[in-house]
């Protein structure tokens, strides 16, 4: 997968991809309706199906190679702090995966 960074360890970070056993821990940003605005998803999701939405997103840009989102683990803590990465995006029927 050229657009992840697995394993890949800064001074305070650890990289990881995305693992099904990590929904609960992102349920918790899900809460806010607002937060789907910014993942354009349906407005009357609730926050199980904002997860779930946000999951099934992540989890099919791996399988498709299409980039997709590390998550972050803060080295100290061991704790999951965010995710970071990139997408690989049609724009005007152009790939932009170089």
């Amino acid at each position: 997968m050229k657009y992840h960074l697995p394993n890949l360890q800064t001074e305070r970070l650890t990289f990881r991809l995305l693992q099904e056993n990590d929904f609960e821990e992102w349920l918790p940003l899900f809460a806010f309706p607002e937060v789907g605005t910014y993942f354009s998803m349906d407005e009357n999701f609730n926050q199980q199906q904002r997860c779930e939405k946000w999951f099934d997103k992540a989890l099919t840009r791996y399988e498709e190679q299409s980039g997709g989102m590390n998550v972050l683990i803060h080295k100290e803590t061991g704790k999951m702090i965010g995710q970071a990465g990139l997408l690989v995006q049609d724009v005007d029927n152009t790939n932009n995966s170089k």
